[in-house]
C-alpha cells in the first residue's frame, strides 16, 4: 500500500467502507490526487469537489437526516439577468455612466429600481439559507456521532473549526474559481485538507467526549494550520 496511507487514513477508509462507501471512494480519490507523484491537471478543483460532497452528504448518508430538494437558482438568476438588461446595465463590470479618461469611479453610487433590488435581495437570502441549512445538518451529524449527552451547538469551537476548514474548499470547487499555485498556496491547501481529515477522524473515533479531548484537538488543528 502507498506510504501516504497512514493509520488514520486507513481507519477513515475502513469507516467509509462500512458507513458511506461512495463517499469513501471520493476520499480515496482525493488522497491519490494529492499524494501521487504525478500532479494531474485540475487537482485543486477535483479535491475541493470531493471535500464539498463529503461534508454535505455525510449527514444524509450516515445520520439519516432527510435531504432537502435541490436548490435551483437558475430561474432567479434568469429573472435578475432580464431585469439587469432591461435597465441597460452592463455585463462586464464596467460602470453604466460616462467616466472621463476611462477611469473607474471611486465613490459613485449606482441607483437600481426597487424591483431589481428585491430580486437580488431574495436571491442572496435564499443562497444564505442553503448555507445555514448545511451547517445545521453538520451539527446534527456531529451530535449523532458523539451522542446527545455531549451534544454541541453552532457556536461550539469544533463545529466552527470544521465549518471554516471545509468552507475553504467551497471557493475552489467551481470552474470560475482561481487558485494561484505556488509553494505557499499548495502548503495551505494541504494543511486544510489534513485538518479536514483530522477533525473527521476525531469525530469517527468519538474523541469529543471530554473537555480535555476537545482542547487537545483544537491545539493540534491550530498547530497544523500554522
Amino acid at each position: 500500500m502507498d506510504d501516504y496511507f497512514n493509520p488514520t487514513r486507513n481507519e477513515l477508509l475502513l469507516w467509509f467502507k462500512k458507513k458511506a462507501p461512495t463517499l469513501g471512494e471520493l476520499y480515496h480519490g482525493c488522497l491519490k490526487i494529492l499524494y501521487i507523484d504525478c500532479r494531474i491537471p485540475g487537482w485543486v478543483r477535483f479535491v475541493s469537489h470531493g471535500v464539498r460532497e463529503i461534508r454535505n452528504r455525510l449527514p444524509h448518508v450516515v445520520a439519516g437526516i432527510e435531504e432537502d430538494s435541490r436548490y435551483n437558482s437558475t430561474p432567479q438568476v434568469n429573472e435578475i439577468s432580464n431585469l439587469w438588461e432591461k435597465h441597460s446595465f452592463t455585463f462586464d463590470g464596467s460602470p453604466p455612466v460616462t467616466i472621463q479618461n476611462n477611469d473607474e469611479p471611486e465613490d459613485t453610487s449606482i441607483h437600481i429600481s426597487f424591483e431589481l433590488y428585491k430580486r437580488i435581495s431574495i436571491f442572496i437570502g435564499d443562497h444564505k439559507r442553503v448555507s445555514l441549512k448545511n451547517k445545521e445538518k453538520a451539527i446534527r451529524l456531529f451530535n449523532f456521532m458523539i451522542g446527545e449527552e455531549t451534544a454541541i451547538e453552532s457556536n461550539d469551537p469544533i463545529i466552527h473549526h470544521w465549518w471554516n476548514t471545509t468552507e475553504y474548499f467551497m471557493k475552489y470547487a467551481h470552474e470560475s474559481s482561481h487558485f494561484i499555485e505556488n509553494s505557499s498556496s499548495r502548503k495551505e491547501f494541504y494543511n486544510k485538507f489534513e485538518t479536514f481529515e483530522f477533525v473527521l477522524s476525531g469525530l469517527v473515533k468519538k474523541f469529543y467526549k471530554t473537555t480535555e479531548d476537545l482542547d487537545a484537538i483544537l491545539a493540534e488543528t491550530n498547530k497544523r494550520a500554522n
